[in-house]
């Protein structure tokens, strides 16, 4: 048990979801006070593009509180954090539309929340429209500007439209494009997916976007839901924890103009990424596999966000700081290394989803000739009919990043 009269949120976020939760609520309990206090900086760290906010995903078995846990770490937030809870959407509204009479707009779904829940990712995105929702969903994760142009925006009225006009920020719309920034951090849960869908998400980036925490349920983790053996000894206590946490994330939010993000490149960030660095050049050793193969480019982001939140809720000395995250790198690998997928699904892979994955491969930041993709995928094996189903499905998705004429993914 912390010692409540000098525990940091940290650690009274830990404690409480150990004992609510067991180990599982203890992890998710930090990560989410994480979560929150990465949201109380600026949007961006000074001088860069990176986001500061981190997006959350809760990666294990179904059946093991994800939905429960989130709901009750949210009691321990202030009540003007705007946050939500999402089980359902179209990518209609996800970016917004319009009424059937043309005279109101419909806000994006995600706009106006500083956070929103997912308690099932897939639930959320479907199997109709997986594909076309989760490359939505990718653009709105960034939190850069996306737009929206649909046939029936040209039913607005004028009135509508004038109310929109100029506005600068927020929710922009000219009767023909509606516009908006989001500035939303995200905390999902999944439980493992298939191959193929877990494949076509990796395939697309959409991970790369989330801090994804993995956990592999133990016997003695099950064993807890029967027995109740973290069941608390003393549910006063919980809840004075809760009431510090409380008290403690309010001061923050009302004290969030005086938070100011940071990067200590030299003395925090590039001595840990010098160590996640070797950790993945052993893990790639060991499989006997590339380093490219394991690394998530956005690594060095996940890490700054965690560490830039630590120091909002602690105030830790550089010194400090960098003790902290050294001895959390493995958690940042877990889900590269070895994704938990569901277990009563074949391994067997079409031969587009093969396609794909091989022709990202060959594309990686190299512009590639249609015939020169085709020929490598014939040495495969691959038709050329379905490579051209693949090379039309990149340019539909508009994964292309090449000059006219040729591929670059």
């Amino acid at each position: 048990m912390v010692d409540l009269a000098t525990a940091n949120p940290i650690e009274l976020a830990q404690e409480i979801g150990k004992q609510l939760f067991g180990e599982v609520g203890k992890r998710a309990y930090e990560e989410l006070e994480l979560c929150f206090a990465s949201k109380l900086g600026s949007k961006h760290f000074p001088d860069t593009k990176m986001r500061a906010f981190i997006n959350l995903n809760f990666y294990w078995d179904k059946s093991y509180y994800k939905n429960t846990l989130i709901d009750d770490f949210n009691e321990c937030l202030p009540a003007e954090f705007t946050h939500r809870k999402i089980t359902s959407a179209t990518a209609e509204t996800m970016f917004g539309s319009l009424t059937q009479n043309g005279e109101n707009l419909v806000p994006p779904l995600f706009w106006g929340y500083e956070m929103s829940n997912l308690p099932e990712l897939r639930a959320f995105l479907g199997t109709k429209d997986l594909e076309d929702k989760s490359n939505t969903f990718n653009e709105i994760l960034e939190g850069s500007e996306v737009t929206r142009d649909l046939l029936k925006f040209g039913n607005a009225t004028e009135e509508l439209i004038a109310k929109y006009a100029g506005i600068t920020g927020d929710v922009q719309f000219d009767g023909r494009t509606l516009r908006y920034t989001p500035n939303t951090c995200f905390v999902i849960g999944t439980r493992p997916l298939d191959n193929k869908t877990y494949t076509y998400l990796d395939q697309s980036g959409f991970w790369s976007r989330f801090h994804t925490i993995q956990i592999r349920i133990t016997d003695s983790m099950a064993t807890d839901c029967f027995t109740g053996s973290f069941k608390p000894n003393n549910p006063s206590t919980v809840k004075e924890m809760k009431d510090r946490l409380a008290f403690a994330n309010k001061r923050l939010l009302d004290s969030r103009k005086e938070i100011v993000n940071r990067l200590d490149y030299s003395d925090v960030l590039l001595p840990a990424l010098q160590s996640a660095d070797k950790l993945i050049e052993q893990k790639a050793e060991s499989l006997q596999v590339s380093k490219a193969e394991l690394i998530n480019n956005r690594l060095k982001g996940d890490i700054a966000r965690e560490v830039n939140a630590c120091r909002i809720l602690t105030g830790a000395s550089n010194t400090q700081l960098l003790a902290w995250i050294s001895g959390r790198l493995q958690h940042f690998f877990d889900f590269n290394f070895n994704p938990i997928i569901a277990k009563e699904v074949t391994t067997k892979i079409s031969p587009f989803t093969i396609a794909f994955g091989e022709i990202l491969k060959f594309t990686d930041g190299v512009e590639k000739t249609r015939e020169d993709i085709v020929a490598e995928l014939e040495n495969q094996g691959i038709a050329r009919a379905t490579t051209d189903r693949v090379l039309k499905k990149i340019r539909d998705d508009k994964l292309n990043k090449g000059s006219y004429g040729v591929y670059k993914t």
